[in-house]
């Protein structure tokens, strides 16, 4: 889900970022296992340490695939660092294995902090707007009351109730004191566009199982909250992966973090 006004950066924009700081911090680790499922994609390093992103190639066969699958040619043979380029790259698939490679490698640092839901972050007012960029159901039903006005972008093609199409997104966005974007938005390269219009935000979350906690990564953006998943059960996930499922299936297996972004503008 994005915007469709992201544009590529290379290792100027939040991906490359995300990519510098997570090359940072690889050590020397190796991938041992990958999956990459119609939802998500896995990936493990060989300290055991697992991270996901949201699969944007869609695939009609739902089927297991495996380790060697035609899909990930050569992808852990390569340098974990090389394999972290594919965020800056033009394949949505490779961003995939990217994002979820970054993920086991940053998201493992912040395990000490407690278990907590962006809407426990996030200060919101009775007057604000609150923006959702992809459709947080459960979110959506708790922050209603709490404020003044909540527009949900999706992918739609005309506006339906509270929803309005992604392209609305240079509307809404910069006329919203808080906004929630999906992390799938640094899968599919809309990120850095939809962070343009967020300039404005009092507060502005990612939030997913696909978020790198990488605050640093973010700090040169209007992002003042990171809310993404630690994978507590590495085989579990690997395997509902590789089956299709994705986050109903994942409960009991992630544990919700967040993490707020220091120095902000």
């Amino acid at each position: 889900m994005g915007s469709g006004t992201g544009n590529r950066r290379g290792h100027r924009g939040v991906a490359g970022r995300i990519a510098e700081v997570a090359r940072q911090r690889a050590g020397g680790r190796k991938i041992v296992h990958a999956r990459i499922g119609i939802r998500y994609t896995a990936v493990q390093l060989d300290d055991g340490a697992c991270g996901l992103a949201l699969t944007e190639l869609r695939r009609p066969d739902p089927t297991e695939c495996k380790d060697d699958t035609p899909l990930l040619p050569g992808a852990l043979k390569k340098p974990l660092e090389r394999l972290l380029d594919g965020l800056c790259g033009g394949d949505p698939l490779q961003r995939s294995i990217a994002l979820a490679t970054a993920n086991a490698i940053l998201n493992g640092a912040h395990a000490e902090h407690e278990q907590g839901d962006v809407l426990d972050m996030l200060e919101l007012r009775p007057e604000d707007r609150l923006a959702m960029v992809g459709c947080f159901w459960p979110l959506l039903e708790q922050a209603r009351d709490s404020v003044a006005e909540v527009v949900v972008l999706e992918q739609i093609d005309k506006p339906h109730d509270f929803m309005l199409p992604a392209s609305r997104a240079n509307d809404v966005l910069p006329s919203s004191q808080v906004a929630i974007i999906t992390a799938t938005a640094i899968v599919n390269d809309t990120i850095d566009g939809l962070l343009e219009l967020c300039t404005g935000c009092r507060q502005v979350a990612i939030v997913g199982p696909s978020t790198p906690l990488a605050p640093e990564a973010f700090s040169q953006t209007p992002v003042t909250h990171l809310c993404g998943s630690l994978v507590e059960e590495p085989e579990q996930v690997m395997e509902i992966v590789a089956t299709g499922g994705g986050m109903r299936a994942f409960k009991g297996h992630l544990r919700k973090l967040c993490v707020e972004v220091q120095g902000k503008r």
